[in-house]
């Protein structure tokens, strides 16, 4: 009788899953021309005051931004010219920018959205964008000029913010299914709570995706995302290393690089590391290649490129000058398998050359508090930029690192005062070369985001 109870619960409760689950997930075809995804509530329309990524990656397909990034270097998307005159950006935009209404898009959009991004909570995904800028005006109906607080060429990095439609956002009885868009998508449906339809904008300027609607459902919470997609109800989802077990092994994977920026750095105040004999003979000892393919990341433009030395002559530096009974700390936070890894690959590398090295894993809190009183040999961290290539927080005189280089200081002056990009890329090029040879740090590169995509999607069609 017991058992018959049981299972009547069982055949209850996958009752309930299913009709909850269909509930949320009413059917849809997912074809090679139709895409199925999920976002997790909460749901901000306005990309300048919205403060979830998922969102953001949903509203980039419906706005499109000022500038854009082609292998680090800006280019222009929404303008067809900028200038700068000191901190100030003299920008012409382009006239053959149409709203899906077919209204042009103007300066007066481009003013809004700035006000729009001044007037957003320190949250919200753009907010540094308007943090360095202190006005802007309208010159005529395509031209306008943006009034930073300082730096010159480098600004243009915090242009790369979506430009809205003002007569939207600026009336208050807003209906979504109205919302215009320049964007390769505009919104067919939204029905609260449950999902949004978006369909090909036909009067998009750029090239042409390869689906022709996007059906987002609304959903609760990141579980039931994964839930859906192990059911192949949606087709992608977006996820880390540290989650992947989570999912079903034959999607194919899609691997993409985020701004989050993984660097490993030597204390100087162990006297070790100050020997540039000793200090290179240890960075040759740190398997940088095993730490990069093992943890999914990205090397950039400041990534630290080695100077090898022959095994040999490591293994003789070595011997004459670290102690065995020596224990070198490695610092982490436990919350990071990724940098677990990472101290682990550093400790196996270590005992090959007979030193002793222990992985230090404590908790965030603990993990900062141990940065600041210098309470490890060697760290391994990472740090998320205000802007693309902006390297104040690791280097400028107020880092995180506690950390004061000169030369890396007047390196970061040097980029900032930069007038063109041929200047600005000379400049990185040279902070990345004194990062190598002057400095206690080796950047690794950047860390990686996943798309996991179903089987009946062809990688070929996610270019968006």
């Amino acid at each position: 009788m017991a058992r018959k109870k049981f299972l009547t619960y069982i055949l209850f409760f996958v009752l309930l899953l299913c009709f909850y689950m269909k509930n949320i997930f009413p059917q849809q075809n997912s074809t090679q021309k139709n895409l199925n995804l999920a976002l997790v509530i909460p749901v901000n329309f306005n990309p300048l005051l919205n403060q979830n990524s998922d969102m953001d990656n949903i509203l980039k397909l419906i706005f499109e931004p000022m500038i854009k990034f082609q292998n680090e270097k800006p280019i222009n998307n929404l303008v067809s010219e900028i200038n700068f005159d000191g901190n100030v950006a003299n920008i012409t935009l382009r006239q053959d920018i149409f709203w899906s209404d077919k209204t042009n898009l103007t300066a007066d959009d481009v003013l809004f959205s700035i006000q729009q991004i001044k007037s957003s909570d320190p949250n919200s995904i753009y907010y540094v964008s308007g943090e360095n800028i202190i006005s802007a005006q309208k010159i005529s109906k395509y031209e306008l000029k943006i009034i930073f607080a300082n730096s010159n060429f480098p600004s243009i990095y915090l242009l790369n913010f979506p430009v809205i439609p003002k007569k939207f956002f600026s009336d208050s009885n807003q209906n979504i299914k109205n919302l215009i868009s320049d964007g390769a998508y505009k919104i067919n449906m939204y029905k609260r709570q449950k999902n949004i339809l978006l369909q090909k904008n036909p009067n998009y300027f750029g090239n042409e995706h390869e689906f022709e609607t996007i059906n987002i459902f609304i959903v609760p919470d990141y579980e039931t995302k994964i839930d859906a997609f192990n059911q192949s109800i949606i087709d992608l989802i977006q996820t880390d290393s540290n989650d992947l077990g989570k999912f079903k092994t034959d999607a194919n994977k899609i691997f993409y690089p985020t701004n989050q920026l993984e660097f490993i750095f030597f204390n100087p105040n162990n006297n070790l590391f100050n020997i540039e004999q000793i200090y290179n003979a240890v960075k040759n000892i740190i398997p940088i290649d095993q730490i990069i393919k093992k943890n999914n990341i990205e090397t950039s433009c400041l990534s630290t490129k080695i100077d090898l030395i022959e095994q040999e002559q490591v293994k003789k530096i070595i011997n004459l000058n670290i102690n065995p009974d020596l224990k070198i700390k490695i610092l982490v936070n436990q919350e990071n398998p990724a940098r677990i890894k990472i101290a682990n690959l550093i400790q196996k590398s270590f005992s090959e050359y007979n030193i002793s090295a222990i992985v230090d894993k404590k908790s965030f809190a603990d993990y900062i508090q141990a940065i600041n009183k210098k309470d490890f040999d060697i760290l391994i961290g990472g740090f998320l930029p205000k802007q693309k290539l902006n390297y104040e927080k690791l280097f400028g005189s107020e880092n995180i690192l506690a950390y004061q280089n000169d030369l890396l200081i007047n390196d970061l002056n040097l980029i900032n005062q930069s007038s063109d990009w041929n200047i600005f890329s000379n400049q990185i090029k040279k902070l990345n070369h004194d990062v190598k040879t002057s400095s206690k740090i080796i950047i690794l590169g950047n860390t990686k985001k996943i798309i996991l995509a179903n089987k009946k999607i062809r990688i070929e069609n996610l270019a968006f």
